[in-house]
């Protein structure tokens, strides 16, 4: 009997210890490992609590057009409005948001004023210079030239037979230059719509043409040339033809007639371009020519 009165007195102790240790627990909550208001301005330690498992709150996703936008992608941003206006709250989509602070209307991007053409001189050059709809309306042509465009690069064709000073002088007036001829496509270009130019017709039998080239300054030294207010332009030839050991320079261009340029008689300094092909030539040669040679020009904007 008292070994078993023992026994039963050890086990009530151990009882009584379990309930003092979970009283002990219980008795005295800790604050410290409750859950607690997701506070944004706390520290990573704080917003966990000293003895929690809570972590933050997922942050919400970027407002497209906020700070934390994504980059702009081909055709501009595509976002939501700014976060206290209207838009955002129903989701409403907002071309081109930029990267302004949410609710910054101020700086928001705003659209950029379009310039005023309307007062622009409307010029002989293809182009609808004053944007009223209308090209070289009025009386930007005189009536023996036409203008036209190539790629958006504005020209004129005049059939007056002028010496080369005088085509310079009147493509001045245009704010042009005669024309300085770059490429086989401008060459091909020019000779059919100087072939369709709605203007008198000159009465030289293959339409030569002042264009842009000169060695005037430095004999065999073929280079763009201007005057007056345009400047000159670079060398493009050097020497006489190509059969007698000419040829072009740095790669430029150019389509002089086989025998071309010969420098007859010595003052043969100035370039022309045959439109219609005559005397060996084709449609599109060059040929030099004394400066003082009426024939018809050709301008082309700088």
């Amino acid at each position: 009997m008292a070994l078993q009165s023992l026994v039963m007195l050890q086990r009530a102790v151990l009882a009584s210890g379990v309930w003092l240790a979970l009283y002990a627990s219980c008795g005295a909550p800790d604050s410290r490992g409750l859950y607690q208001p997701f506070d944004p301005n706390a520290g990573a330690a704080d917003s966990a609590g000293s003895g929690g498992a809570f972590s933050s709150p997922p942050l919400e996703p970027p407002v497209l057009g906020s700070d934390a936008s994504v980059p702009e992608g081909q055709g501009g941003a595509l976002g939501l409005a700014d976060a206290g206006g209207a838009a955002a709250a129903s989701g409403e989509l907002v071309k081109d948001a930029g990267v302004s602070d949410a609710g910054d209307a101020a700086s928001s991007d705003a659209a950029l004023p379009v310039a005023d053409c309307s007062t622009n001189a409307e010029l002989c050059d293809g182009i609808d210079n004053d944007c009223d709809g209308s090209i070289d309306e009025g009386d930007a042509c005189a009536a023996t030239c036409a203008g036209f465009a190539l790629d958006g690069h504005g020209y004129m064709f005049c059939s007056d037979s002028v010496v080369r000073d005088d085509a310079l002088a009147r493509c001045q007036l245009e704010g042009m230059r005669l024309a300085w001829i770059e490429t086989a496509q401008e060459n091909a270009l020019l000779v059919a719509r100087i072939q369709a130019a709605d203007v008198p017709a000159s009465q030289e039998p293959e339409l030569l043409t002042h264009i842009g080239g000169s060695d005037a300054d430095d004999e065999d030294v073929w280079i763009w040339a201007g005057q007056g207010g345009i400047p000159d332009g670079f060398q493009f030839w050097q020497g006489r033809a190509a059969d007698d050991g000419g040829q072009a320079v740095a790669g430029s261009y150019a389509n002089w007639s086989p025998t071309e340029p010969n420098d007859t008689d010595g003052d043969e300094d100035c370039a022309v371009m045959s439109v219609l092909g005559n005397n060996n030539r084709l449609p599109g040669n060059w040929d030099d020519r004394n400066c003082a040679s009426e024939l018809p020009f050709v301008c082309e904007a700088p």
